[in-house]
């Protein structure tokens, strides 16, 4: 089933490979620019460049944007629907700052790539079980890190989700025949 790539306009068939198959030929040439970003996510790009200004991304170096970059905006779009800006950043760093005691810090990509292959899995298994089976190599690993990731993805599945359901409630109510 053809559906839009969580946080982008891209229209594919999502499976547990999508994040890679589709976001690494994009940066073969080096990075986007700002127009490339705001066709991928559908933002306009003075929202890109205000979350650059209020330190809710890092700034692009020689006007490029890297993958981590793209998946931290594509990850704050997921999340901009349910949580504020500084909420959605509490979440996003949580699984890079102050992890002590067997911790690692995950990137914006890996994290948009587990968050892909987590809300593929928990379409066939219950939610804890799909995130498990997703990040079992890093929760082996990286018994802190794994907790925390486990977290924020119930939290990312759950927004995402939360926001397609609501925007089919919208549909069903531009249905509804007012006198």
């Amino acid at each position: 089933m053809i559906e839009l790539l969580p946080g982008t306009k891209i229209e594919t068939v999502i499976d547990g490979n999508t994040a890679d198959r589709i976001l690494a030929p994009m940066f073969l040439s080096g990075g986007l620019v700002l127009s490339q970003v705001s066709q991928i996510t559908g933002l306009e790009g003075h929202t890109v460049q205000n979350w650059i200004k209020r330190k809710h991304l890092s700034p692009p170096e020689n006007k490029r944007y890297t993958r981590d970059q793209l998946c931290r905006i594509m990850n704050i779009n997921i999340l901009k629907e349910s949580f504020t800006l500084d909420q959605i950043d509490v979440i996003l760093n949580y699984t890079k700052n102050g992890i002590k005691g067997g911790g690692c810090p995950v990137s914006d990509s890996d994290l948009y790539s587990y968050f892909i292959g987590a809300l593929v899995s928990s379409r066939v298994k219950k939610l804890d079980k799909a995130i498990d089976s997703v990040i079992m190599d890093i929760k082996t690993k990286y018994v802190i890190t794994g907790q925390r990731l486990s977290e924020v993805l119930g939290i990312m599945v759950t927004a995402h989700e939360a926001s397609q359901i609501n925007r089919q409630a919208v549909v069903l109510f531009e249905r509804l025949d007012f006198i």
